[in-house]
């Protein structure tokens, strides 16, 4: 409701739900939702990239969406505060609803340099990438990792011993 309020008028805020979420709400949370004049629901399935692509701003509690949207160098505001992309310059970490409006009015004046924001995600990215490594079945089940995922996690292990060692 604080983000919704904070738009300019003409803005739309375009929500897409966390589908182990959905089992959290009842259809009146969402019958609320759309009784916000400037807000619409689009559904699971659709493509994440596309809607950051399309965005003027990108807010999230603690998604994937938010750490997209940093390294695509669109702004993004984040509730949650422990995330791990919260240095970034283009990223605005919810400490107070009241003042989502500041950083949402920046955005619509442009002060928000998009140029210099695509580079500050690639270098978010670029740190990203030099120190985790892909588990592809990670999320699929908890329970029980495969040979690949054990093997990707041991290699980057080892690698970032001897990158250690030979530092030392």
């Amino acid at each position: 409701i604080a983000l919704a309020k904070a738009l300019p008028v003409g803005w739309r805020l375009v929500l897409k739900e966390h589908i182990p979420a959905l089992a959290l709400r009842d259809a009146n949370f969402y019958k609320r939702l759309l009784d916000i004049k400037n807000v619409i629901l689009v559904p699971v399935e659709e493509s994440s990239q596309e809607l950051i692509a399309d965005a003027r701003i990108v807010a999230t509690i603690t998604g994937a969406a938010g750490l997209e949207a940093s390294v695509f160098g669109v702004p993004t505001i984040q509730f949650g505060r422990h995330m791990i992309n919260r240095f970034v310059p283009h990223v605005y970490t919810v400490s107070d609803d009241n003042r989502l409006g500041e950083f949402v009015e920046q955005v619509r004046r442009g002060e928000i340099d998009r140029a210099k924001a695509l580079e500050d995600g690639s270098r978010f990215r670029a740190a990203l990438d030099a120190c985790c490594f892909k588990m592809p079945d990670f999320m699929i089940d908890f329970g029980k990792l495969s040979d690949i995922s054990i093997d990707a996690a041991f290699d980057n292990l080892i690698s970032n011993m001897a990158a250690s060692e030979s530092e030392t």
